[in-house]
């Protein structure tokens, strides 16, 4: 089962069942579905500062035009096919929302981003780690400058 380290923490998370999958990929693609020519121009991208204007286009469009609630539901459901390994135990358990992100949202969204990767590399290849890393990135710039 793939895992990852996500800031002080390891995620793991296996591919989801194929019914599954494709729901989630049906309705990634009704939010995503405006910018997914940006999207596949993103992979073609180099140097960062290209890929960071890029990238801030495409979640500003996806973003602006995103239901609420449906892109919370995506968000949620993407995060909760993942596993959390225990500091205590040291086996893997449920990640709960509210309990692993309470300070850090930004880990949420780089969890995400694993999860698509995991299940739907085929789809969108590297372009997850370029938009969710560069969501992370984003929000840290802004919030650094607001303090």
């Amino acid at each position: 089962m793939p895992e990852q380290k996500i800031d002080d923490v390891t995620i793991r998370c296996e591919k989801l069942p194929a019914r599954e999958a494709q729901r989630l990929l049906l309705r990634l693609g009704k939010m995503l579905g405006p910018a997914l020519e940006s999207v596949a121009y993103l992979q073609s991208v180099s140097g960062d500062e290209d890929v960071e204007r890029v990238t801030a286009a495409i979640l500003g469009d996806v973003l602006a035009k995103a239901d609420v609630d449906q892109a919370d539901a995506l968000l949620t459901q993407l995060i909760e096919a993942a596993q959390i390994k225990s500091v205590k135990s040291g086996g893997y358990e449920p990640i709960v929302f509210d309990h692993h992100f309470q300070d850090n949202l930004i880990g949420a969204w780089k969890v995400a981003g694993f999860v698509l990767k995991v299940n739907f590399a085929d789809f969108f290849g590297a372009a997850t780690d370029s938009i969710f890393g560069a969501m992370a990135a984003t929000s840290r710039q802004s919030r650094n400058s607001n303090a």
